[in-house]
C-alpha cells in the first residue's frame, strides 16, 4: 500500500479520523484569523468588470436562444419524421 502525504504537512482533514483542522504551530487557527486569511484571499481576486459581465451575460443569453431555437427545429423535424414512418401523418 502506498502512503499518501498532503503537500501542506500541517493540514490535515483528508480522511475522515483527521478532522479538517489547520495547525499552525501547534495552535489552532481562531475564527478570526480565518477570516481575515478570507479577506486576504478575497482581495486578490481579479474580479470582473461591470462591462463584462454585462457583455458575457448577453452572450450566455444569445447562446442559449440559439441552441433552443436549434433543438426545437431538430425536435420538429424529428416528430414529422416520426409520424411519417409510423404512418400517423397520413
Amino acid at each position: 500500500m502506498v502512503e499518501r502525504r498532503s503537500p501542506k504537512p500541517k493540514v490535515v482533514g483528508s480522511i475522515p479520523s483527521a478532522p479538517a483542522i489547520y495547525e499552525r504551530e501547534g495552535l489552532v487557527l481562531s475564527p478570526v484569523e480565518f477570516v481575515q486569511q478570507v479577506k486576504r484571499e478575497v482581495s486578490k481576486i481579479t474580479w470582473p468588470t461591470r462591462k463584462e459581465v454585462v457583455v458575457t451575460s448577453i452572450m450566455v443569453f444569445v447562446l442559449v436562444m440559439l441552441a433552443a431555437g436549434f433543438f426545437l427545429l431538430v425536435d420538429q423535424v424529428l416528430v414529422r419524421l416520426v409520424n411519417f414512418v409510423l404512418g400517423l401523418g397520413a
